[in-house]
């Protein structure tokens, strides 16, 4: 299974441990993890973010991360842009988890500057092992995508979910 079919099949068709409600729980929960990208599906009313988590203080399995909004979906990064070359991914220096009015939303606040928030009517959160992953993250200060693409997650990274929590 890639993790792109998480993201747009999402029907609970994997071999995972049991549910881990932290994931989706515990603010800062995803901190230090490394925002690689968003994508937004608007015929399908989904929307996800892919993560590195290798760094991630508080995620000590796994190499890639996601979260996925479902239903209602609102997707947003705010703030982000600058001068200069952006780093390849974001650190997510806080992350928040809430729950209104039957809104399941995410917030991951990001450095150097910005905010990436997902909301739906159902939020879902995945711990995966990417198979043949170095253990390291390179160094992702560097600009550019194609020296390091196979060192970091991508969509079409085949993938087994180690933990997985839905809200």
């Amino acid at each position: 299974m890639r993790l792109l079919d998480l993201v747009l099949g999402g029907n609970g068709n994997w071999n995972a441990a049991d549910p881990d409600e932290a994931l989706l729980a515990i603010d800062d929960i995803w901190l230090e993890a490394q925002v690689v990208s968003l994508l937004s599906v608007p015929g399908a009313d989904v929307a996800a973010v892919l993560l590195d988590l290798r760094s991630a203080m508080q995620i000590d399995t796994g190499g890639a991360g996601l979260l996925v909004a479902r239903g209602r979906v609102t997707a947003a990064i705010e703030g982000a842009s600058g001068t200069g070359t952006l780093p390849t991914v974001l650190p997510v220096v806080s992350s928040a988890i809430s729950d209104v009015g039957g809104r399941k939303s995410a917030l991951l606040e990001t450095f150097p500057s910005g905010a990436l928030s997902l909301s739906g009517s159902r939020l879902e959160g995945y711990v995966c092992d990417v198979p043949g992953m170095p253990d390291v993250p390179p160094d992702m200060t560097e600009p550019g995508w194609s020296w390091m693409s196979s060192a970091i997650p991508q969509w079409n990274s085949e993938c087994e979910v180690l933990a997985f929590s839905v809200r």
